[in-house]
Order: C-alpha cells, then sequence, then structure tokens
C-alpha cells in the first residue's frame, strides 16, 4: 500500500494534509505537468520556406490570382447530337473507330519493341500474346471504365469464379490473361519516335 501511496504522491503531490480535498489549482496542475514532462531543446527548423527546389520553381506562401488566358474559341457543341443521346454516342464524339485502330497498332508496335529488347522467362504471359485491333481495343477501354464504377480490392478479383464476390462480365468479355497483356502493351505513341521530347506527346495521336 506504501508503493502504491507514494505513486500517489508522485503524479498528484502530497502536502500531508488531512483536511478536506477541495481539488486542484491551476498551479498544482502546472506544477506536476513540469515534474512528469521532460524538456528539451527545440532544433533551428526554418520551414520549408528557403528550400532549394521551392525557390528554383518560384514557390511562393503569397495567395494570388491564377493567370488564365481568356477563351477565344468558339463554346457548345460543334456537331449534331440527338437529345435522347446515349453516354456512348458522347463518348463516340471524342473516340472514333480511327482512334482504336491507332491505339492497336501502338500496342502492337511495343510488344514487338519489348520483345526485340528482352527474352521473355519460360512462363512470362508475353508467350500468350496474339496481336490486337480496334474492336478489342474499344472493348479493354470499356472494361477498364467499368472497373472505376465496380471497386475491388486488386485487379485479378474482377475474374474470381468465388460465388460471394464474382462478377462474371468481365471474364464473359474478356479472359483475365489477356486484358492483363493489353493493359502491360497498352501504347498510344511509338517509344522509339525521335521527337518524343515533350510530357504530353503520348497523347498527341489521339487528340486528347
Amino acid at each position: 500500500m506504501a508503493e502504491d501511496d507514494s505513486s500517489y504522491d508522485l503524479v498528484f503531490g502530497n502536502d500531508d494534509s488531512d483536511g478536506e480535498f477541495e481539488g486542484f489549482s491551476a498551479d498544482n496542475i502546472d506544477e506536476n505537468y513540469r515534474r512528469r514532462t521532460p524538456e528539451y531543446e527545440a532544433d533551428e527548423f526554418g520551414g520549408d520556406r528557403d528550400l532549394d527546389s521551392d525557390l528554383r520553381f518560384n514557390w511562393t506562401h503569397e495567395v494570388s490570382d491564377p493567370l488564365v488566358p481568356a477563351f477565344i474559341g468558339d463554346s457548345g457543341f460543334t456537331v449534331e447530337i440527338e437529345r435522347d443521346a446515349t453516354p456512348i454516342d458522347y463518348f463516340s464524339l471524342f473516340m472514333k473507330d480511327t482512334d482504336y485502330d491507332m491505339i492497336a497498332t501502338e500496342t502492337n508496335r511495343y510488344y514487338s519493341q519489348i520483345c526485340a529488347m528482352k527474352e521473355p522467362s519460360r512462363c512470362s504471359r508475353m508467350h500468350l500474346w496474339y496481336g490486337t485491333c480496334g474492336p478489342e481495343i474499344r472493348k479493354f477501354l470499356g472494361m477498364t471504365i467499368l472497373m472505376g464504377l465496380v471497386d475491388k480490392p486488386v485487379l485479378c478479383a474482377y475474374w474470381s469464379t468465388d460465388s460471394l464476390d464474382s462478377t462474371p462480365e468481365f471474364a464473359a468479355m474478356m479472359q483475365r490473361d489477356r486484358f492483363m497483356n493489353l493493359l502491360s502493351y497498352f501504347h498510344l505513341n511509338d517509344t522509339l519516335a525521335p521527337d518524343r521530347n515533350q510530357e504530353l506527346e503520348e497523347l498527341r495521336p489521339t487528340g486528347l
């Protein structure tokens, strides 16, 4: 019991008074905090205001209005579309059949470039590859968009046969290994093209 009393005294203090307890004062609380809390010297750190990267890119803590160029084009639709058009009709305004064909060509090209640079392992999925085409790329992109609506923890779970979380529509549209192959070699432009010196050059052929 004596040990318990000493622990109590260490935390709450003890003035050896047997009078009625009237609560802790602010001074008691401050003194107890100082007794139990060690003091550390603060590191000299001036924040990230003077980091070289911030100075190089002219970052500032000052808030100012962004400089947005004025829009000088024609707003609104520039094509005719039915009032009862479906979402795929609107999507088709941005992605034409020729775009799918172009992506298929570049995807096939990229696979050939990879094969020329390295020898696939014996169990590699590369051995299952065969050339793709525009309609298959269209299906691949549709499945990719659908995956954004049906959330699963890992990619292969979309082909799960477990009755509790199966989504048989994905397996009905495309085999898992085929989808993985297309995902691995999906390309919009020639990786070895000499004009690949701009960050958005990859998207230029699609006009996006």
